[in-house]
């Protein structure tokens, strides 16, 4: 902590709001985030085999985008709850739920890129853009108002 106090500067007499994070939900949203990482990438692994028909491919790359998608949503969700401070916060429940759609779209465009058999860098790049555009979107949506 010493050393955080001398990289910024600290008002002794302003009142700071108390606030933790819950170690236990920090877990979760690691876990989380490893076990859907998992099932995401076995998915696109499954979609890249040439014994599938296109449509099911497609219905794959669907599924993989609908599970990226909504992980990163919920991870997000578990780390924000994850955080108590000593005032109420509250959400709006709408916007909350419509914050997932970005993050979806850009979840399916983004696989759809790196699900080819010869990725160029700057497809890598683009998937990664619109993943990261896609979180942004989520975060600005649903955040507390």
């Amino acid at each position: 902590m010493v050393l955080f106090q001398n990289l910024f500067l600290f008002d002794k007499s302003s009142q700071f709001l108390l606030s933790f994070y819950d170690p236990s939900r920090i877990i979760l949203s690691i876990l989380v985030s490893i076990f859907s990482s998992y099932i995401v990438l076995s998915m696109v692994g499954q979609s890249m085999l040439d014994s599938f028909h296109p449509s099911s491919r497609i219905l794959i790359l669907f599924a993989a985008s609908l599970v990226l998608g909504c992980s990163v949503w919920s991870i997000h969700f578990i780390g924000v709850l994850s955080f108590q401070l000593c005032t109420t916060v509250s959400y709006d429940k709408t916007l909350t739920v419509a914050s997932i759609f970005p993050n979806l779209i850009a979840s399916m465009i983004a696989l759809a890129y790196v699900s080819r058999p010869k990725i160029k860098l700057s497809e890598w790049i683009i998937g990664g853009i619109l993943v990261g555009s896609g979180i942004g979107t989520m975060y600005d949506t649903g955040r507390p108002r």
